[in-house]
């Protein structure tokens, strides 16, 4: 259901996302990961980082909360200095709220 990679970059950047279908989409993979496995996934991640898109974010980390809370969830590298960031762009563009 999601749109391809970059639209969805775009669209997250300049604010176009709809968070509750993101989060109604999410909470439907999580659930079909649980009937199929028989439990909450142990760690949950995006391709290309997708789950750190603005807009993204906070809708992955509401669906993740509530279908599995105890699950560990990838961070894009926030804690790291600015000064190690900046030679990651992809890093910086992510870090955008």
């Amino acid at each position: 259901m999601f749109p391809p990679f970059a639209k969805l970059l775009r669209a997250g950047l300049l604010r176009k996302l709809d968070p509750e279908i993101i989060r109604a989409e999410l909470t439907v993979q999580l659930a079909a990961f649980s009937d199929l496995f028989g439990r909450a996934p142990d760690f949950v991640d995006g391709h290309q980082h997708a789950q750190l898109f603005p807009q993204v974010r906070d809708a992955f980390l509401a669906a993740v909360k509530e279908a599995a809370p105890n699950a560990w969830v990838r961070q894009g590298g926030r804690d790291l200095p600015l000064a190690k960031r900046l030679g990651a762009p992809k890093a910086l563009l992510l870090d955008i709220p």
